[in-house]
Formats: C-alpha cells, sequence, structure tokens
C-alpha cells in the first residue's frame, strides 16, 4: 500500500527475475499503472472503461 492507500498488484506476467514488470492499483474512478521499479515515478491513470478496452485488445 502507498502512502495515499492504493494496494498495488504486480503483473502476472512479470516472471521471477522482476524486470520490466508494472504493477496496477485502482481508486474510486480510475485504474492506475506504474513501473514496479520506480515505485515514486510516473503513473498512467485510465478510466474504467479505457481499461476495459486495453485489456480486450490484448
Amino acid at each position: 500500500m502507498d502512502s495515499k492507500g492504493h494496494v498495488w498488484v504486480k503483473s502476472s506476467a512479470s516472471g521471477g527475475d522482476n524486470t520490466n514488470c508494472v504493477e496496477v492499483a485502482h481508486d474510486d474512478t480510475s485504474i492506475l499503472v506504474r513501473d514496479s521499479k520506480d515505485h515514486g515515478g510516473r503513473r498512467l491513470r485510465l478510466r474504467f472503461a479505457t481499461w476495459q478496452t486495453l485489456l480486450r485488445q490484448i
């Protein structure tokens, strides 16, 4: 959990080497995505509908 109360979950596709991983969390209005190696770095914020569209495409 971060200082804003977000619970981050690492991608199950990250493998065991802990490189090139992403983590996701959610708040009341969106999905947050960040680099698992840079917790303080920039985050991508997606509306729920946009997240669902992304998941259908990959």
